[in-house]
């Protein structure tokens, strides 16, 4: 939380102030850190907003004339969504989610609305609804089957996507094979599988990953520590330490905790591998935020612990690795 101080501006700031004299007075300010600037691509655009089912009601949408403009938990949330996302290249992951709505809305009207089976898709994969969309025309124009005219400059994953599940012999698609493999990366339609790090504490974690192993730690032991607090969202969500996260991933050097993992490693936009934190003693049981209580794992660890067949021995595995029995 940014504190206020009384400031009087830096050299650098001074390019900055609309009035040259007020680049000399001391007064009460906060200081801000430019986390990133972002290019062409990845601006988020009013009219995504403005249809976005989470950020529709927006401040800033409704009252563009103020100066200070309040954000919610889920808008906080959904907003970090799609800044990490916004420019980016589609994986095939979130190709496959499109391809399973597509095939089952292909012969109908596609609607963007906020109520709508675009907007769904949209809020479980993090990309705004019109992107989602727009992926659709681009999966419309590989279907031999509709005479509408998709859009084109699709992406060779697409291809690679659509080729895998629609059979052209048959002009209909693998629905079950589709199926299967949507619920296995992204959970059933009424369970949406846990984020990789809540987006909303991202840029932190990230920032905090800089700095050394011992340095976090000795932040952490320094900090003082306040009960896990609770938000309103659409059920109740833990706000997490980002830096907990960060001492979990650097303590296991970016790598899965799980003995002999063998899943393939996926690299995120900055590099580094996509592994995610899980608490041991889930927060909801009254396990702390804290990393005695918490393992780096791979995304596929971290669903087989929460929905696995075998997620009892693999949590007891972890657990004997941390020390905790």
């Amino acid at each position: 939380m940014a504190t206020v101080e009384n400031i009087v501006p830096d050299e650098a700031s001074e390019a900055f102030w609309v009035s040259p004299e007020a680049a000399s007075v001391s007064a009460d300010r906060i200081r801000l850190r430019l986390v990133r600037i972002a290019n062409k691509k990845e601006v988020l655009r009013r009219e995504w907003l403005e249809n976005d089912a989470k950020l529709r009601s927006l401040l800033i949408l409704r009252q563009a004339s103020g100066t200070n403009f309040p954000v919610s938990f889920i808008e906080e949330a959904r907003l970090s969504e799609l800044w990490a996302k916004t420019g980016s290249d589609w994986s095939e992951p979130e190709i496959t989610a499109a391809l399973k709505l597509y095939s089952e809305i292909w012969d109908q009207p596609i609607s963007k609305t906020p109520e709508s089976p675009v907007s769904e898709i949209a809020q479980r994969i993090g990309r705004a609804t019109t992107g989602v969309y727009n992926k659709l025309m681009n999966l419309r124009a590989l279907d031999p089957r509709v005479e509408a005219e998709g859009l084109t400059g699709g992406s060779k994953a697409d291809a690679r996507v659509w080729d895998r599940y629609f059979d052209s012999v048959t002009r209909t698609f693998h629905k079950a094979e589709l199926d299967r493999e949507f619920d296995r990366l992204w959970g059933s339609s009424a369970d949406k599988p846990p984020a990789p790090v809540e987006e909303s504490i991202q840029p932190e974690v990230r920032r905090l990953s800089t700095r050394t192993l011992k340095e976090l730690m000795d932040s952490f032991q320094q900090s003082p520590k306040t009960q896990t607090r609770r938000q309103p969202v659409q059920s109740e969500a833990f706000v997490r330490d980002p830096k907990v996260v960060a001492i979990t991933l650097l303590r296991a050097d970016w790598k899965c905790e799980v003995t002999e993992c063998s899943s393939p490693i996926i690299e995120g936009s900055d590099g580094k591998p996509i592994m995610e934190v899980h608490h041991l003693v889930r927060l909801a049981d009254g396990g702390i935020d804290d990393p005695s209580n918490t393992v780096c794992v791979c995304p596929n660890h971290h669903r087989a612990l929460h929905h696995g067949r075998d997620a009892v021995p693999l949590r007891e595995a972890l657990e004997n690795y941390r020390g905790m029995s």
